[in-house]
């Protein structure tokens, strides 16, 4: 039998993942930019930079970015390219 004093030494569960329909797009991006940076010298982006930089944009218009940079990447394009130049200001 556990102690009292055993239960609060241990470390609570951390919940991974989305929680949200939002939060789940993003992942998305998340996941798909880092999978280019792999073995170059950019490091690999975090959930809450890639939030920041699309916290602009509605839920639907996150499906339909998320849409257009699969299909530059789908055409011999690059997924990196297209989010960051898409998000440029003229």
């Amino acid at each position: 039998m556990r102690s009292l004093f055993d239960i609060l030494k241990e470390k609570p569960q951390i919940k991974q993942g989305a929680n949200s329909e939002r939060a789940s797009v993003i992942e998305e991006f998340v996941h798909e930019i880092n999978k280019e940076r792999i073995g170059t010298k950019y490091k690999p982006v975090s959930g809450k930079q890639i939030a920041i930089k699309l916290s602009h944009l509605k839920l639907q218009d996150l499906y339909t970015f998320l849409s257009l940079a699969k299909d530059y990447k789908n055409r011999q394009g690059v997924f990196g390219k297209f989010f960051w130049g898409a998000l440029k200001l003229k």
